[in-house]
C-alpha cells in the first residue's frame, strides 16, 4: 500500500516537471558529496535515539547505544517493513523491560507525537528566514498557538486511560526547563545535520543555496518525510519540496525534486547500520 501511495504521488508530480532535466541534475551528483550527507543523515538518527532516552528517563533506564542500535533497526527495517517496523520498538520494550505492551505502545506514540510537535516548533522558529509574506507568518502564527494548546491540554487529566499514559509521557518530556532544553537542544542539532546533509546535496549538483536557506527547509523534509501510508516519505518529501523551494529561491522544481530523492538515499546510506543490529531484534520479536 505505502509503495502504491508514493507512486502515486510521483506519478502526478511528473506532470508538471521536465524529466529531462532531472536527468540531467542527477548525473550531477556526486557519490562522495552523497556518503557526506548520509554521514549527516546518522548524526540525525543518532539525536534521535538520544532524544528517546530522554524520553524514557527516569521511569525506564535505557541506554544510548542501545536507544542507537534500535533507531538504526527502526529507519533500516522502515524500507522493507513500512510501518510495520513501527512495532520492533514496542516489542522490544515488552521483551526487555518488562512493562505491558499498552505502557510500551503509549511511549512510542508519545515519542512520535513529541517528534512532530518538536519539528513543528523548528518549523516555526526557522522558516520566517526565508517565509516573510504575510500568508506564511500567518499560517507559522497559527502553529506556535497550536504548540501551545497542544502542549497545555496534555497536562490536563480529563484524558481516558488508554491515553491519559501517552499524554504523561509526553508532557513530562516538555515540563522543566532542564527537559525543555535537552530537548531543543536535540531538535536544534537535529535540524542543522538535515540543512547540512541538503547544502552538501545541492553544492555536489552545483546549486547555489544558502545554508540558512538549508535550514530553513529542513523542518519541512522531514515533516513532509513522516507522512504516512508513503513509502519512508518517497512522493510527499519530493512535492513539498518541489512546491516550496521555488517559493523562496531560484532553486527550480526539477533542482527541487532530485535534491529530495538524493536526500532519500542518504536517509537509506545512513540507516546501513541498522543491518548489524536488525537480525537481533527480530529474533527478540520471535521470542
Amino acid at each position: 500500500m505505502p509503495i502504491i501511495v508514493s507512486i502515486a504521488l510521483l506519478f502526478w508530480l511528473f506532470q508538471s516537471l521536465n524529466i529531462k532535466q532531472i536527468i540531467e541534475i542527477t548525473v550531477q551528483i556526486k557519490l562522495p558529496y552523497l556518503f557526506c550527507a548520509a554521514g549527516a543523515m546518522a548524526v540525525f538518527f543518532i539525536l534521535g535515539a538520544l532524544r528517546f532516552v530522554l524520553l524514557l528517563r527516569p521511569r525506564i533506564s535505557l541506554s544510548l547505544m542501545d536507544s542507537v542500535k534500535l533507531n538504526f533497526s527502526m529507519v533500516i527495517s522502515t524500507h522493507f517493513l513500512g510501518t510495520l517496523s513501527e512495532a520492533l520498538r514496542v516489542i522490544y520494550l515488552t521483551q526487555n523491560f518488562n512493562i505491558k505492551w499498552k505502557d510500551a505502545l503509549a511511549v512510542h506514540i508519545s515519542d512520535r507525537l513529541l517528534s512532530v510537535w518538536m519539528l513543528c516548533l523548528a518549523l516555526v522558529v526557522f522558516a520566517p528566514l526565508y517565509f516573510h509574506d504575510t500568508l506564511s507568518l500567518f499560517l507559522l502564527g497559527l502553529i506556535a498557538i497550536g504548540l501551545i494548546i497542544s502542549l497545555f491540554l496534555s497536562t490536563q487529566t480529563f484524558w481516558p486511560n488508554w491515553i491519559a499514559s501517552t499524554m504523561m509521557f509526553f508532557a513530562s518530556s516538555l515540563t522543566g526547563w532542564r527537559n525543555i532544553l535537552k530537548q531543543l537542544s536535540c531538535i536544534v542539532a537535529s535540524m542543522i545535520m538535515t540543512a547540512l546533509a541538503l547544502w552538501i546535496i545541492s553544492y555536489s549538483m552545483d546549486i547555489p543555496m544558502p545554508y540558512t536557506l538549508s535550514l530553513a527547509i529542513a523542518p519541512i523534509a522531514i515533516l513532509a518525510s513522516l507522512v504516512p501510508f508513503t513509502y519512508a516519505g518517497l512522493g510527499s518529501r519530493e512535492a513539498a519540496l518541489a512546491y516550496v523551494f521555488p517559493l523562496v529561491s531560484a532553486v527550480t522544481k526539477e533542482q527541487a525534486f532530485t535534491i529530495s530523492i538524493a536526500l532519500g538515499a542518504s536517509y537509506f546510506l545512513s540507516s546501513l547500520p541498522g543491518i548489524f543490529s536488525l537480525p537481533k531484534l527480530i529474533k527478540i520479536s520471535k521470542s
